[in-house]
């Protein structure tokens, strides 16, 4: 009993010495997973640290960003205001300036006009002379009293038919009148091509071409073989 006592003892104290030494290592474990767990803990929180500044900073950038974007956008809504307008304007002032040429040089035409008129109604004369002496003597009476067109119609006036055939006949065989003729047709084509260029629509042209000076063109033009 008393060897086995010491037996146990020894056991004993044995057991409590490993039982302090596990301890121990136990305590170091613990102490070391401690520290690392502190680290870990101090790591993720600067880590979060870390990701809040930069999530801040991000924020922060996005907006200045935005508000740059903001800005530009309204820089260059008001540019484009500006160009519109000028470009509005610019449009403005070229069409006042586009119909005050036109008008200038229509009121030039119109005045140069009356200068081709009045040569063809005096070769209109010359035509009635050849054409028709007695006629012409006639006319001229109305003439002198301030009809200066009298003699535009006093050819216009006669039967179509004949007329033409008078002066398809005279054109061929007088050369006075053949050279009267070209006139008035040179005159009064060089006026229709001037009344175009000064008015585009072709008001004037129309207006020249259904007034009588037009009608003994195209009288003159027909019997000649000038028109088809």
């Amino acid at each position: 009993l008393s060897r086995q006592a010491d037996m146990l003892s020894a056991a004993t104290d044995k057991a409590a010495e490993q039982s302090a030494l596990l301890r121990e290592v136990l305590e170091d474990h613990t102490s070391r997973l401690k520290k690392a767990s502190e680290a870990a803990i101090e790591q993720v929180s600067r880590v979060g640290e870390t990701l809040q500044n930069q999530r801040v900073s991000l924020t922060s950038a996005l907006t200045e960003a935005s508000e740059k974007a903001s800005e530009v956008g309204n820089v260059f809504s008001r540019q484009a205001e500006t160009l519109t307008s000028a470009s509005t304007e610019a449009e403005n002032q070229a069409a006042i300036i586009r119909r005050n040429a036109f008008d200038s040089r229509r009121d030039m035409f119109l005045r140069a006009s009356k200068f081709v008129i009045e040569d063809l109604n005096s070769t209109a004369i010359d035509l009635n002379r050849l054409m028709d002496s007695e006629k012409s003597q006639k006319l001229w009476s109305k003439y002198s009293k301030g009809d200066r067109g009298i003699f535009v119609r006093g050819i216009i006036s006669d039967d179509e038919r004949q007329a033409r055939s008078v002066i398809s006949t005279k054109y061929e065989d007088d050369e006075e009148f053949r050279r009267y003729v070209q006139r008035y047709l040179d005159h009064f084509e060089k006026l229709l091509s001037e009344a175009n260029e000064s008015d585009p629509e072709n008001l004037l042209s129309s207006t020249f071409l259904s007034a009588d000076v037009g009608k003994l063109h195209l009288l003159l033009a027909r019997a000649v073989g000038r028109l088809n």
